[in-house]
C-alpha cells in the first residue's frame, strides 16, 4: 500500500481507496484551511495572502488577465490614417485607411456635407439655418413648429374654424363662450351649478322638510321651498321679507365638514340681504308649531300679515344679473 506524508505535521500516512491523500487526519486539513502564506503578485508585484495549497500567482484576475493577454497577444501590422497620418494597428484582413470613425466620417460623411441656408421661422420670425437637403423645414425648432401646427389645425386659420357664442349660466348667470356643437344642451357653467339644476328637475325633501312644508300650510304660510339664490338651494325662502329658513338634521349637519359649508352659505346669503334661521331636528321633531312660532317672529319684524308666495313668484335669484 502507498504511504504519503502530511502537508501540515510531516506525519506519514495510508490514504483511503480512490482519494488523493494531503493530510493525515481532518484537525491538520483543518488547520491547513486557516493557514495563510504571504505571495508576491507576478504582475503588479503586490504582496497578498493565500493558501498554501492554492496555485495563485497574480492577486487578482485583472492582473492574470494582463499576464496571460501579453503572452497571448497578437501582433498586428501598422497603418498609416489616410486622414490625419497616425500609425495604428490593422485588425481587418481588408481595408481599414483610417484609424477611427472620425476619421472616416470627415471623409465619407453620409450624407454628405452641403451648404446651410437661412430661413425664417414662420411662427416666432426669428433667423435660423437649415441643411440644404431637408427644404421642408420652415421652424427654428420643435416647439415652434408644435405651437404653429396648433395654431393652424385648431386656430382661427382652420377652414372649419366657427365662432363660440357667449351664453350666461341658469343658476349663477356668468357668462361663458361655448362652443357651436355645445349650444343647444348648454345651461350650467360647472359641475355644481349642474349639481343645482339636478336637485331643482328632482328636489330631495327629507322628513323634517316635509314636517315644516305642512306645519307653513296649516298656519298660512306659504313659504317657497327648495329655492335657489346664486348658487345655494334653500330649504324655504320668504322673498318678500328677505328671510331663509334651513331645516339641520343631527347628523349630517352635525358634522365639522358640513358645519364649515353651513357657515360659508350663510355668510353668503348675509352678504345679498338675507336672514338666515336655522330650526335643528330635535326642535322640529318635539313641536313644528313652535318652530313656526319663532318663523313667525322675523317675518312680522318687517310685514306684519306674513309672506304669501304667489305663482308668479321666481322659483331662483341670480344677484349678478341685478
Amino acid at each position: 500500500m502507498t504511504t504519503s506524508l502530511c502537508l501540515v505535521c510531516g506525519k506519514s500516512f495510508t490514504p483511503c481507496a480512490g482519494a488523493l491523500g494531503k493530510y493525515c487526519d481532518r484537525s491538520c486539513r483543518d488547520e491547513a484551511r486557516r493557514t495563510r502564506e504571504q505571495r508576491t503578485c507576478l504582475t503588479c508585484q503586490r504582496v497578498f495572502t493565500c493558501r498554501p495549497s492554492d496555485k495563485k500567482r497574480y492577486c487578482k484576475l485583472r492582473c492574470a488577465a494582463q499576464a496571460n493577454n501579453a503572452v497571448r497577444r497578437r501582433q498586428y501590422p501598422l497603418r498609416e490614417c489616410a486622414k490625419c497620418g497616425a500609425w495604428f494597428e490593422h485588425r481587418r484582413k481588408e481595408g481599414g485607411k483610417y484609424c477611427s470613425r472620425l476619421c472616416s466620417d470627415a471623409v465619407h460623411k453620409n450624407p454628405p456635407a452641403l451648404p446651410r441656408i437661412e430661413k425664417t421661422c414662420i411662427y416666432c420670425e426669428k433667423a435660423f439655418t437649415c441643411p440644404q437637403w431637408q427644404p421642408r423645414i420652415s421652424c427654428c425648432s420643435i416647439q415652434c413648429s408644435k405651437r404653429q401646427r396648433a395654431k393652424t389645425v385648431r386656430g382661427k386659420d382652420h377652414p372649419l374654424w366657427k365662432d363660440k357664442t357667449v351664453m350666461a349660466c341658469e343658476v349663477c348667470g356668468v357668462e361663458r363662450m361655448v362652443k357651436p356643437s355645445l349650444v343647444s344642451r348648454f345651461r350650467a357653467c360647472s359641475r355644481r351649478c349642474a349639481s343645482i339644476l339636478g336637485q331643482m328637475a328632482m328636489p330631495r325633501t327629507s322628513s323634517i322638510e316635509r314636517k315644516m312644508s305642512e306645519a307653513f300650510t296649516a298656519c298660512g304660510l306659504r313659504a317657497h321651498a327648495q329655492f335657489t339664490i346664486g348658487a345655494y338651494i334653500t330649504d324655504f325662502a320668504f322673498i318678500e321679507a328677505r328671510l331663509v329658513v334651513e331645516c339641520d338634521g343631527s347628523y349630517w349637519h352635525g358634522r365639522p365638514s358640513q358645519q364649515s359649508k353651513d357657515r360659508q352659505k350663510d355668510g353668503y346669503l348675509k352678504s345679498q340681504g338675507w336672514r338666515v334661521v336655522r330650526l335643528g331636528e330635535d326642535e322640529i321633531n318635539a313641536s313644528p308649531a313652535n318652530c313656526v312660532d319663532r318663523v313667525r317672529g322675523y317675518l312680522t319684524d318687517n310685514i306684519p300679515q306674513g309672506t304669501l308666495i304667489t305663482d308668479n313668484t321666481p322659483s331662483r335669484i341670480n344677484p349678478l344679473s341685478n
